[in-house]
């Protein structure tokens, strides 16, 4: 089963410098990349 990579969002209200302004920027990160879990008494079913 492959686990789900765990994003953090960060939001920036005004960025820029002295000629341009930018609002409602998003930063987002990888914190931990998706990966396998390879023990089977982990998975569980995913009914979509």
């Amino acid at each position: 089963m492959i686990k789900q990579p765990i994003i953090s969002r960060k939001a920036l209200t005004v960025t820029g410098d002295s000629r341009t302004m930018t609002l409602g920027d998003e930063v987002k990160r990888i914190e931990q990349p998706a990966r396998l879990d390879i023990k089977k008494e982990n998975w569980k079913p995913t009914i979509r």
